[in-house]
């Protein structure tokens, strides 16, 4: 009970258990990170080089995997997912 509403609240709703192995599949873009320049090649405008990436996750499982990207493009990270998980089965849910 809530001491000051005086209000009983219910039970969360029941949510169904992820059963299937990589049925549904995060995907979520990390980054930037920058990277030192000292003793690496710069970019040709001085920039400071900066990393990408794409972590993937099976929400079932916990397991993790992350890809560097080169470009923020919707078809690059579809080439991604279908070359790390195309062997795996189709997904429900991505």
């Amino acid at each position: 009970m809530c001491p000051l509403t005086k209000r009983n609240y219910g039970l969360l709703p029941e949510k169904e258990a992820e059963s299937e192995l990589w049925e549904k599949l995060c995907i979520d873009l990390i980054g930037p990170y920058p990277i030192p320049t000292k003793g690496h090649k710069k970019t040709k405008d001085s920039t400071p080089l900066q990393l990408w990436a794409m972590a993937m996750i099976d929400p079932a499982t916990g397991w993790i995997e992350i890809k560097e990207i080169t470009t923020k493009h919707a078809d690059f990270f579809a080439n991604v997912v279908l070359e790390k998980h195309g062997l795996r089965g189709i997904l429900d849910q991505v």
